[in-house]
């Protein structure tokens, strides 16, 4: 399935901070997503701090650490590559990861975008991380922009 393009041209400038956590799992494809994102966020004028973690099922402690210490990020990014091997420790990771960065999300009031990608190949890796326009690390990226526009707009009442 071919994957869309993801428009970074219409996006606000805007101020704040993103943290992006990433596993040091399969750098090949994830530093490319995390170099993409960066790109984007810095684009809109957002400063970015990067953690590099052990693995993918750091990423929930780490973004529960991250949360906790002021100055609270506006949003997070979370990036990791899990392949699917012959043992049921895929799914571990994946179900426990979706849901610790969920539960952070909830608990922190603080944007958690997961861009841990599941893939069954590492030619699936390769067509959603490669240095082009249709990287995941973009559409991470995006997605953290519009969320923080969409938190400091949405009516408080």
């Amino acid at each position: 399935m071919a994957q869309a393009v993801v428009d970074t041209d219409h996006l606000p400038r805007l101020q704040g901070t993103v943290h992006i956590l990433y596993s040091k799992w399969y750098p090949d494809y994830v530093n490319t997503m995390l170099r993409r994102c960066r790109t984007v966020l810095e684009g809109c004028g957002l400063q970015v701090v990067t953690h590099r973690l052990p693995g993918t099922l750091e990423l929930g402690f780490a973004a529960d650490q991250v949360t906790r210490e002021p100055p609270r990020p506006d949003a997070l990014v979370c990036l990791g590559v899990v392949l699917r091997g012959e043992t049921l420790h895929f799914d571990m990771i994946v179900d426990e990861v979706a849901r610790a960065l969920g539960e952070v999300a909830r608990k922190s009031g603080v944007r958690v975008i997961n861009e841990v990608l599941p893939v069954n190949s590492l030619s699936e890796a390769a067509a959603r991380c490669g240095d082009d326009d249709r990287n995941k690390g973009i559409e991470a990226a995006v997605a953290a922009v519009e969320m923080i526009q969409w938190k400091r707009t949405f009516p408080r009442t």
